[in-house]
C-alpha cells in the first residue's frame, strides 16, 4: 500500500539541537508497527505521538497480516504493509522497504515521548549497544520478590552488572541494582519498545523462529531475538523509562480460557527448550529448573481448578505439553542451529559509531 508522504532525501543523518543550541547529529532510524488493526484510539495515540518526535523518524511503517483491515489514521505519511499473521512473523521481516541504519520496534499501543528516541541513541552511545530496550524495573521489596519467584518463576541473580538474563527454567531473572541505575547491559528485550540496529536485526535471521507462532500465543519470542543477537556478537542496553508508555490495546484477560493458558505454557516449555536446554546454559540442572517451574505451574491450575471448579485447566495443559514435546523431537526443530550459534552473517558489520550526541 502506498501512501502521499514524499521519500526522504539522501541525508544520513537526522538533526536535533540540544538545550544550549548545539546541533546534535544521530543516525536515520525508521520506525516499525505490528498490528492487527484493533487497538483504536490507542493506535492513534501512537502515531500522534510519533509525529512529535525529535529528531523525526525517516518514515513510520505499519505491518498488518493479510484478511485485517487497515484501520483509518490521520496522517498520510504511515505507509501499511501486508505480511503473514503472528507475533514472530510481524517482527521476522526484510525491511527492504526502509531506507535506515537503525529500527524502531514498536506494539501498536505504545507512546514515544518526544525525546524518546534521542535518549534512546544516547545509551547506545554510552553503552556502545546495537541494541537498546526500554524496560520498567523490577520492584525489589521482599515480598515482591517472593512473589515473583512462586508466580512467575522470576529470581534475583548474583550478576549485578547485568540487568536481565535468560534464567535455567527460561524465565527471566534480574538484578537488585536496577533500582539505582539508569542504564544497564541486558541479555533480553524487551519486545513492546525496542530500537536495533536494522543490520542486526537482519543477521539473525529470525524468521527461523516462526515455529513459535503456531502455538498462537508467542512467550519469551524476545527472550530467542536476544539469545540469537548475542550469540552474533551484537550488544543490548537497557534503558530503564516510565515515559514510553504501554496503552495496553489488549489488557486484562482476567478469565483466560482453558485452551489459552494451556497454550501459552506449551510455548513457555519450547521456548525454555530452545533458549536454554539447546545451549551452552543446558544440561542437568537446566532440566530440574524448568521441572520445578512446571511442577510451580500446576499448583496454580490445580487451585485454578479448585476456584473455578473447571479441571479442564490441568488436563488441556497436559495434553498442550506433550503435543510440544513431540514437535520438540521433529525433524523441522531439530534442525534448527542454536540459539547462540554464531551465523555467517555476523561478519556483516557493526555499522558505523551511533551518534554525535554531544553533552548528555
Amino acid at each position: 500500500m502506498q501512501d502521499s508522504r514524499k521519500k526522504p532525501d539522501s541525508a544520513d543523518v537526522s538533526p536535533s539541537v540540544s538545550s544550549s543550541g548545539e546541533a546534535l547529529v544521530f543516525p536515520r532510524y525508521a520506525v516499525a508497527i505490528r498490528t492487527l488493526g484493533s487497538a483504536g484510539e490507542k493506535f492513534v495515540a501512537q502515531l500522534d505521538s510519533l509525529h512529535r518526535l525529535d529528531p523525526a523518524p525517516v518514515s513510520i511503517n505499519v505491518y498488518i497480516p493479510h484478511g485485517y483491515a487497515v484501520p483509518p489514521v490521520p496522517y498520510s505519511d504511515v505507509r501499511f504493509f501486508r505480511c503473514d499473521k503472528g507475533m514472530v512473523a510481524q517482527r521476522a521481516l526484510q525491511l527492504k522497504e526502509i531506507d535506515a541504519e537503525w529500527i524502531l520496534f514498536l506494539d501498536d499501543d505504545v507512546t514515544v515521548p518526544p525525546g524518546g528516541v534521542a535518549k534512546l541513541f544516547r545509551v547506545a552511545a554510552e553503552m556502545s549497544a546495537d541494541c537498546v530496550s526500554v524496560d520498567h524495573k523490577v520492584v525489589c521489596g521482599f515480598w515482591t520478590v517472593i512473589k515473583n519467584i512462586i508466580v512467575s518463576g522470576w529470581w534475583p541473580h548474583r550478576d549485578r552488572g547485568m540487568a536481565f538474563k535468560v534464567g535455567r527454567n527460561g524465565e527471566y531473572t534480574y538484578s537488585t541494582r536496577q533500582v539505582r541505575a539508569g542504564t544497564m547491559p541486558t541479555e533480553c528485550v524487551c519486545f513492546q519498545n525496542f530500537l536495533v540496529r536494522k543490520s542486526a536485526h537482519l543477521s539473525i535471521h529470525y524468521e527461523e523462529e516462526r515455529w513459535i507462532d503456531q502455538f498462537g500465543y508467542a512467550v519469551h519470542d524476545e527472550l530467542t531475538y536476544a539469545k540469537k543477537l548475542i550469540g552474533n556478537g551484537w550488544r543490548i542496553a537497557s534503558c530503564f523509562s516510565d515515559d514510553f508508555v504501554h496503552l495496553g490495546a489488549k489488557s486484562g484477560h482476567l478469565k483466560e480460557s482453558a485452551a489459552a493458558d494451556a497454550k501459552k505454557l506449551a510455548c513457555r516449555f519450547a521456548t525454555w527448550h530452545r533458549n536454554v536446554f539447546k545451549t551452552k546454559q543446558g544440561g542437568a540442572l537446566a532440566a530440574i529448573a524448568v521441572a520445578s517451574f512446571l511442577a510451580r505451574q500446576y499448583v496454580i491450575r490445580g487451585a485454578k481448578c479448585l476456584v473455578r471448579g473447571e479441571p479442564r485447566f490441568f488436563w488441556k495443559a497436559l495434553l498442550e505439553l506433550w503435543k510440544t514435546w513431540k514437535f520438540l523431537h521433529s525433524e523441522p526443530y531439530r534442525s534448527l542451529k542454536p540459539v547462540d550459534m554464531p551465523l555467517p552473517s555476523r561478519e556483516a558489520g557493526r555499522g558505523t559509531a551511533v551518534c554525535d550526541c554531544g553533552d548528555s
